[in-house]
């Protein structure tokens, strides 16, 4: 198949802050709704594994995060799975699951439609705290037949194949933090390659017990304040969220030909990894600056056009300063670029997702090419001194502001082991960004329960 662009038709989401749709992330987006929370104490005892310092033994200096309510209901009995089997099923697959269903509803489809279709199916995943929770802590005797699969990280995209029968490439990523904008990069080059006709791409994170937690407050990458202020001179560290999003990806061609409401269009995706650093979890700004050249270049991109990227914006300090460089060097001061360069982060609103979050910075770039505006960004009070954001031309925006004129976004995601990942979206052809109703043959069902 020819490298043309590719359409982002549909969007389903569950994110913190009451986010289950993308026009309810969306409205969260624009009246600036700070989504992050203490610790529910339905997950674990935030109190008792909580020391200002950190230092204690099974302490962490965080007490925050960003999380998805009632994530323990799920109704098994639409995608055909017994209660005992959900059950068992972490709820990542849950979450996908769900969002997956909405997304193929956004996308004018319902599920019967993709049935036997070649849909690939790409999504990053890397925690496991229900296998840990609920497995690994179970009596052998009481270990059932459904306890691998429904912990095993490969099944989560697995599992949506087999329940929606999609017989494209099935598999998930983990590069830690950039692991779902991998899968976007891969379905991008399924579809390329004409191993698949359209494609889900999803990610997703849970936050079930407190290991992880620790873990990374023992790393010090964590806030204190209990806020990712991305490019703020208290950006200490960032806050864990949880989440799921879901998109599809169809040859924009052919959404055309077939009349799907397009979001927004990937011209472009790359990725590249960090090599050797001063430390595996410290990002290299160098192959950061060396994947924006070549991805431009590759795709024949003027980074000049490009007016806003979704950073990946964790707000750490050393994070913030290489990304905000490498930024500002290849694409803020690129040859041609008239006025300065919009950067943000959905993380000063929802936390950091970590496998999910590059879906979620792709599904907020995507709503922003298609309202023409970037809100703005959250806990941006004092701009970080260690940033110079006039000789990088680079502005983080602190109102919603009007992108009618931008050709091209970005969004950026980098995981903590230096794998890179950039894809540049384009806005939707005017034609195309109101769906035509889709008509089948016959009498249609209303459904009142």
């Amino acid at each position: 198949m020819k490298r043309g662009p590719i359409a982002i038709i549909g969007m389903g989401c569950r994110l913190p802050g009451d986010a289950d749709t993308p026009q309810q992330l969306w409205r969260n987006l624009i009246n600036r709704v700070d989504a992050i929370s203490e610790i529910p104490k339905e997950r674990w005892d935030a109190q008792s594994h909580y020391f200002e310092d950190g230092r204690s033994v099974r302490m962490s200096y965080s007490k925050w995060g960003g999380f998805v309510k009632d994530i323990d209901l799920f109704e098994p009995e639409i995608f055909g799975i017994t209660p005992r089997e959900a059950h068992q099923i972490d709820p990542q697959q849950r979450l996908l699951l769900e969002s997956s269903y909405n997304c193929i509803l956004d996308a004018g489809y319902c599920p019967k439609d993709l049935d036997g279709k070649s849909v690939g199916v790409f999504v990053g995943i890397s925690t496991f705290d229900y296998a840990f929770k609920n497995v690994h802590s179970t009596a052998l005797d009481d270990l059932d037949t459904y306890a691998a699969t429904g912990t095993s990280l490969s099944i989560a995209a697995n599992r949506l194949s087999y329940v929606y029968n999609l017989l494209g490439p099935s598999f998930v990523v983990d590069t830690a933090c950039s692991s779902s904008l991998l899968a976007t990069h891969l379905a991008a080059q399924s579809i390329w390659r004409g191993e698949s006709k359209m494609a889900l791409v999803g990610g997703v994170n849970a936050m079930l017990e407190p290991n992880n937690l620790i873990a990374f407050s023992k790393m010090g990458l964590l806030s204190p304040l209990g806020r990712c202020k991305a490019f703020s001179e208290e950006a200490l560290g960032f806050v864990r969220s949880e989440g799921s999003g879901v998109v599809m990806l169809k040859p924009l061609e052919d959404a055309m030909r077939d009349g799907n409401r397009i979001y927004s269009v990937i011209h472009a995706t790359g990725a590249n990894q960090d090599g050797r650093t001063n430390g595996i979890a410290l990002p290299n700004e160098h192959s950061q600056m060396q994947l924006y050249r070549d991805v431009y270049k590759k795709h024949k991109i003027d980074p000049a056009k490009v007016g806003y990227v979704e950073a990946h914006g964790t707000g750490t300090i050393v994070g913030d300063y290489a990304e905000a460089t490498s930024l500002g060097t290849v694409i803020g001061n690129a040859e041609g670029r008239k006025g300065k360069l919009l950067i943000g982060s959905v993380k000063t609103n929802i936390g950091h997702l970590e496998a999910g979050s590059g879906i979620a910075g792709l599904l907020k770039a995507s709503l922003c090419m298609h309202h023409e505006m970037v809100p703005s960004n959250l806990h941006y009070e004092i701009p970080s001194t260690r940033i110079n954001f006039n000789k990088l031309k680079l502005r983080v925006p602190v109102k919603p502001t009007r992108i009618k004129a931008v050709e091209y976004a970005a969004i950026n995601s980098f995981g903590f082991g230096g794998a890179n990942v950039h894809v540049v979206l384009g806005k939707a052809p005017e034609s195309a960004t109101v769906a035509r109703p889709r008509r089948t043959k016959g009498a249609n069902v209303l459904s009142l329960s």
